[in-house]
C-alpha cells in the first residue's frame, strides 16, 4: 500500500525492470496523467488538452502528431495519450 498525503498512489513510480518502485518527494517534476491503464506494452493515459504539453516530450512525436496536439484548443474534450514503453 502506498500512502502519501494527496491521493492513493500518487507520485508512486515502479521499475518493472528492476522491480523497485519509489515514491516521488513533493517538488519532484513529475506528472502522471490520471486513470491509465497498461496493455502489453502501451501506457494509456486521459489528458486534459491544456496539460498535454506538460506529459509529452515533442521530440518523440512525429510532426503529424505535433500538429494535432498544437490544434486542440484548452475547452476540447480530454485526449487519450498512448506511451509506447520499451
Amino acid at each position: 500500500m502506498v500512502k502519501t498525503t494527496r491521493g492513493l498512489g500518487s507520485g508512486y513510480v515502479y521499475n518493472r525492470k528492476t522491480k523497485k518502485g519509489y515514491l516521488m518527494k513533493d517538488g519532484t517534476p513529475f506528472f502522471m496523467c490520471p486513470c491509465f491503464t497498461i496493455t502489453n506494452n502501451v501506457l494509456h493515459a486521459i489528458c486534459q488538452p491544456d496539460k498535454i504539453a506538460d506529459v509529452v516530450d515533442k521530440k518523440l512525436m512525429s510532426s503529424e502528431e505535433i500538429l494535432k496536439m498544437e490544434a486542440l484548443k484548452e475547452d476540447d474534450n480530454p485526449v487519450i495519450l498512448k506511451y509506447y514503453l520499451k
